[in-house]
């Protein structure tokens, strides 16, 4: 039998495994709980809250959307879509200083999903040839 593997870019987040899949669901379709409730954007929202400055309402007004949604996110049970994953970026870098690091980071990470999904980012099936010898 052969041992579970880790994945290089899920490392901290789920083990590969032959009866699992990559995202920790039988089959593959689904991603786990537990991933969604480590994403960057859980935990910056969950940064947020933790710092007292404003209340989940506050925060839920703030991204426009529902404290209710603002539990899901946190409780790992939805996704937060890009676009408001965004705004969290945003709004933290314009009012919380002290969480801009993790709030540039997220930001970041949105564009470049972004840019995957609009296919702005080449993607190859093999390596590049490298040009300099």
């Amino acid at each position: 039998m052969t041992e579970p593997t880790t994945s290089i870019l899920s490392e901290a987040i789920l083990p590969l495994s032959p009866q699992v899949g990559h995202d920790g669901t039988e089959g593959g379709t689904a991603k786990s709980s537990s991933w969604l409730r480590r994403s960057r954007a859980t935990r910056l929202l969950e940064q947020v809250i933790a710092s007292g400055a404003m209340s989940v309402e506050a925060l839920a007004a703030a991204l426009v959307t529902t404290p209710e949604a603002l539990q899901e996110y946190r409780a790992g049970r939805a996704r937060m879509p890009l676009d408001r994953q965004l705004c969290l970026a945003v709004f933290v870098l314009e009012h919380l200083s002290e969480l801009s690091r993790v709030a540039h980071g997220l930001r970041g990470q949105v564009e470049a999903e972004m840019s995957f999904i609009e296919q702005r980012t080449a993607t190859h099936k093999i390596a590049p040839v490298a040009r300099w010898r």
